[in-house]
Formats: structure tokens, C-alpha cells, sequence
């Protein structure tokens, strides 16, 4: 039987945060996102003002966002 050295212990606690860092941090982000593009979306239907040509342009960025976002 082989003994644990520093090096490997090291590497598989670095290797350990790295396995949660990215399970925990991508759901996270994208269900954050998924939310923000949803309210943009929300928001455009509603209130009328912000209905100008220059929002149409950010309201075609949030579904775009959303889609991909989705897959």
C-alpha cells in the first residue's frame, strides 16, 4: 500500500474545489440569466415606453441570450 503524499493530497483538494466551483457556479448563472432575460422580456410586453426602436434592439439580445442560454 502506497502512501498519500503532500503533492497528491494537494492536487486532489484543488482538483475537489474545482469539481464544486464549476457544479455549483454554471446552474447558478444560468438560471440568473434565464431569470434577467425573462424580466426584460416581461418588462418590454408591459410598459409601453420602453417600446422604442433602440429597446427592440435589446429586447432581440435577451432572446437571443435566452435561447442560447436554454440549451
Amino acid at each position: 500500500m502506497s502512501k498519500l503524499r503532500s503533492q497528491d493530497l494537494s492536487l486532489f483538494v484543488k482538483l475537489l474545489n474545482e469539481y464544486f466551483s464549476i457544479n455549483f457556479y454554471f446552474p447558478f448563472h444560468s438560471i440568473i440569466t434565464i431569470v434577467g432575460n425573462v424580466m426584460v422580456m416581461i418588462s418590454f410586453k408591459m410598459d409601453k415606453q420602453l417600446q422604442t426602436i433602440s429597446n427592440y434592439f435589446l429586447l432581440s439580445l435577451s432572446i437571443a441570450d435566452f435561447l442560447i442560454e436554454k440549451e
